[in-house]
C-alpha cells in the first residue's frame, strides 16, 4: 500500500518538520530516481501527484492505467502459478516490515 511518514520518524517536532519536508518534495523526478524509499511513499492528500509522478507503487498497487490495462494486469498476476516475496528481517522502510510478507 505504501508509506505516509519517514520510517521510525512518526513522533515529535524534529519529525513532523523532517515528514513535512519528505511529503512536499517526495514525487520530484530527482527523488523519486535517486532515492529508492521515495518509490514506497504514498501520501493519500497527494493522489494526483503520487499517481503522475511515482516512479514503481502506483505500479504494483495496479493504480495507473485505462481500465483494461488494469483489467490485463489483475488477470496476468491471478494466473500465476507461484510467486516468491519476501520479507527482510532488517527492512526499516515498511513499517510494520511483517506487511510486506505474504504467507
Amino acid at each position: 500500500m505504501g508509506v505516509t511518514d519517514v520510517p521510525e520518524c512518526q513522533n515529535g517536532q524534529i519529525c513532523q518538520y523532517v515528514n513535512y519536508v519528505a511529503r512536499n518534495l517526495v514525487y520530484f523526478k530527482l527523488v523519486q530516481n535517486y532515492l529508492g524509499p521515495a518509490g514506497y511513499f504514498r501520501d493519500p492528500t497527494k493522489m494526483d501527484s503520487y499517481l503522475a509522478d511515482s516512479v514503481f507503487l502506483p505500479y504494483l498497487n495496479n493504480e495507473v492505467g485505462d481500465d483494461a490495462t488494469k483489467a490485463t494486469v489483475k488477470t496476468r498476476f491471478s494466473a500465476l502459478n507461484a510467486a516468491m516475496l519476501v520479507m527482510f528481517s532488517e527492512d526499516t522502510v515498511v513499517y510494520p516490515k511483517e506487511s510486506e510478507w505474504f504467507q
